[in-house]
């Protein structure tokens, strides 16, 4: 199950100014819903025999409805924007994003991912005006960010539980006992990455050729990595704190238009990059 609810306004303000203010608040349950039947003596292989309902000894039935369970669980979540521009060249945006998940432990249980970002469009200058047959479109943009990650795959990564199990003794009897179902991890955290970009976007002799560079740093924290262990310790696996390098990369790009055909360039805009925090779950 999954509700959203948004509210967008845009500011009336004079012309040259254009302000945006988007919040919102959604909430997602993950549920696992299963029903089992069996009998016996179905007399034929064929329609209409072929069904559950033809055996005439019935030898077992279950169901079981269990809300909010792994590998998602229950999500709460409130978000927000702010975008600003003048003029269509100065923009600023920033976003602030709090996510609760069942599947955290309660002291860590809210995630908080802001971000912020900005640019400036430099051909909107007057002191460009004398060399916009060369320069088309000259953008310098930043931006600054931080986005959850991966999630515990259930409860019992933070919390112990034991399963039923069934084993034959030295004498051949049945047992019926518990046996560790997890490691416990209660220090298990949101997953953050950070991220920082800078960049540079241009449009050269009449829009022919475009050019793009960026540089950006990615810096995560708090990675899940689920470790299998001796399994003479009676556990499957115990999911721990990680980290990575933090990495850094240019990205450079390059286009042409056609010869003698002018291309008109994409209007400018900022984006804040996190206002969506991506769940997945690691298998």
């Amino acid at each position: 199950m999954k509700i959203t609810n948004t509210a967008d306004y845009t500011l009336p303000l004079p012309q040259e100014h254009s302000v945006n203010v988007l919040l919102g608040q959604s909430y997602d349950s993950y549920s696992v819903k299963s029903t089992s039947a069996s009998r016996e003596n179905i007399p034929f292989d064929a329609e209409p025999f072929r069904y559950i309902s033809a055996g005439n000894l019935v030898t077992g039935g279950s169901g079981g409805f269990q809300p909010g369970a792994g590998p998602f669980g229950k999500m709460l979540s409130f978000f927000g924007s702010l975008r600003y521009n003048y003029k269509s060249k100065y923009y600023l945006a920033g976003t602030m994003r709090a996510d609760a998940s069942s599947l955290v432990n309660p002291l860590y249980r809210w995630g908080y991912f802001p971000s912020v970002s900005g640019a400036w469009v430099i051909t909107e200058e007057p002191f460009m005006e004398n060399i916009k047959d060369q320069v088309g479109f000259l953008k310098l943009r930043a931006s600054w960010g931080k986005s959850g990650g991966n999630l515990p795959g259930g409860v019992g990564d933070y919390q112990s539980y034991v399963s039923p199990t069934t084993y034959v003794n030295v004498n051949g009897g049945v047992v019926n006992g518990y046996t560790p179902g997890s490691f416990n991890n209660p220090e298990l955290k949101w997953e953050i990455q950070q991220d920082y970009t800078i960049g540079i976007d241009a449009t050269l002799l009449d829009d022919r050729l475009s050019l793009s560079l960026e540089r950006y740093v990615r810096n995560p924290n708090n990675l899940l990595l689920q470790v299998k262990v001796d399994p003479a310790l009676g556990y499957p696996r115990v999911t721990f704190l990680s980290s990575t390098p933090t990495s850094a990369k240019w990205r450079p790009k390059a286009g042409t238009s056609r010869s003698g055909l002018k291309t008109t360039p994409a209007k400018s805009s900022v984006t804040a990059p996190t206002l969506r925090s991506h769940i997945s779950r690691a298998m």
